[in-house]
């Protein structure tokens, strides 16, 4: 297979409750479902290459910080408001 037809794909198991979660907050659009998670992979890429990210890794898998805190995190928030002056 030639690299250009090659698309890599992200397949993980989830629960029957997110699924059907997923489906009534998201609909069935493959392109709105592609975005978002692609902007969570890309965020979750960023955080995880910063100094801080393999507590970050060990602070979600134990479930002490949410998606909603990892606006929070110091040091990401200072690096976004020092992109965006």
């Amino acid at each position: 297979m030639a690299s250009e037809e090659y698309k890599p794909r992200l397949s993980i198991e989830i629960s029957y409750e997110q699924k059907k979660d997923l489906d009534r907050l998201l609909g069935h659009t493959h392109g709105l479902r592609r975005a978002v998670f692609s902007i969570i992979v890309d965020d979750l890429i960023r955080i995880l290459k910063d100094k801080y990210g393999p507590d970050f890794l060990a602070m979600i898998l134990n479930r002490n910080a949410s998606l909603l805190e990892w606006i929070d995190i110091p040091e990401i928030k200072k690096e976004e408001e020092v992109e965006e002056d």
